[in-house]
């Protein structure tokens, strides 16, 4: 995460769904915010109601993370960015 003028850049690991994104900047704490994904790993991070065995990007191979994970790293982006402001 990194603060430039007044926006902040976030980043994260593997593709997440929009929903992260749009509670990533629901509670940050400045109005212009980008995000940035995939920049360490790669696979789907699927909202926790879409882990089916019938939907692709929860499946084993796709989905390389836990059900919570990306309401985990929402939660945790905007915690620190808060900090910084």
């Amino acid at each position: 995460m990194i603060q430039w003028l007044y926006e902040t850049i976030y980043t994260a690991v593997g593709e997440m769904f929009s929903q992260f994104g749009e509670k990533i900047k629901a509670g940050s704490p400045t109005e212009r915010n980008i995000l940035i994904e995939q920049t360490v790993a790669h696979g789907y991070i699927p909202t926790p109601e879409l882990f089916l065995p019938t939907v692709y990007e929860s499946s084993y191979s796709s989905a390389k993370f836990e059900e919570c994970a990306g309401d985990k790293i929402a939660d945790k982006a905007v915690e620190l960015a808060k900090e910084l402001f």
